[in-house]
């Protein structure tokens, strides 16, 4: 029977003297994790790093780590940089793409676009942010591409992407589309049965229309609209310059999934805490996201059965 272990992790964000993180010590734990649970592969779901260009060391640890690895891009992967110049720096065959292994195809595609009169923009030096109501779009050739890579596809698909499928809110803009192409690709014969993604910094999983959907949470912190300026050891906010924003997890969270060609999908998750016992609680933010998910330190375990 077809299986594959992968890891994953999401919304990484090393970015020196912004955010906290230990970069590389938290990067060799979640090597470490997936060589002890002999993971097929590891892939990032996007926000790696703020400083692609700058990070050439990190970058390096992590493609060369002695288990296949790819990368996702996030928004923030590009606040410094260009679009081409982060897939560059990440050696990445392109912004999206498919591999396939052991029986399943994996594929990358990219809603890191603004659509600015009737123009889809790639994200780039961070313009995202002057037009927050009009980012998180695939463009149409991109979603032509990937209906071609599903409907040709001898295996069961798992669509992996930043921004969210299933999220009606601060989700993929124009994903009817996407999710109106899934369900006619399922309708006769069961071509997508998962999709994952990062972002939100949130533990999530919905089963919809049997396919999974599946928010994984941050391997470092969640961000705070309203910052705290005293909650911390003086010191931090001295060195980190964004650590008022941040609650921070102690240890880098993310799964361990293994899927089985029955339609087995089994999570190994973990359970952390927050950095000095701080949580969104404790500070002038909701204690959860638009969406009413909170705010962890943790991944769930699971094990379910889809319909193949």
């Amino acid at each position: 029977m077809n299986r594959v272990t992968f890891s994953c992790f999401a919304d990484f964000h090393y970015y020196p003297g912004v955010f906290y993180c230990e970069g590389e010590e938290r990067l060799q734990k979640i090597i470490d994790r997936a060589k002890e649970n002999k993971a097929d592969f590891i892939l990032h779901l996007g926000d790696f790093c703020s400083t692609p260009l700058q990070s050439e060391s990190l970058i390096r640890a992590y493609n060369t780590c002695g288990i296949p690895a790819y990368h996702v891009l996030g928004n923030h992967d590009a606040d410094l940089c260009t679009k081409e110049e982060a897939v560059t720096a990440y050696g990445m065959p392109h912004n999206y793409y498919y591999f396939d292994i052991h029986g399943f195809r994996f594929i990358v595609f990219d809603p890191n676009y603004c659509l600015v009169d009737g123009e889809y923009v790639p994200y780039s030096k961070g313009n995202y942010f002057k037009t927050p109501t009009c980012r998180d779009y695939v463009p149409g050739n991109q979603i032509t591409w990937l209906g071609e890579i599903i409907f040709s596809s001898p295996y069961p698909c798992i669509l992996l992407s930043h921004s969210s499928l299933e999220r009606t809110r601060n989700g993929i803009r124009n994903r009817d589309k996407i999710l109106s192409m899934i369900k006619e690709a399922n309708r006769e014969k069961r071509k997508v049965i998962m999709c994952i993604n990062g972002h939100y910094h949130r533990d999530f999983i919905r089963i919809w229309d049997n396919v999974v959907y599946y928010d994984v949470n941050s391997a470092t912190m969640d961000w705070l609209e309203n910052p705290h300026h005293d909650l911390f050891p003086p010191d931090y906010y001295a060195k980190y310059k964004r650590m008022g924003n941040l609650v921070v997890f102690n240890d880098p969270v993310h799964p361990i999934i293994t899927l089985s060609e029955d339609g087995t999908v089994d999570i190994k998750g973990m359970e952390s805490s927050f950095l000095c016992g701080i949580s969104r609680e404790m500070t002038d933010n909701s204690p959860t996201d638009a969406a009413d998910r909170p705010c962890e330190p943790r991944v769930g375990s699971a094990r379910f059965k889809i319909p193949l």
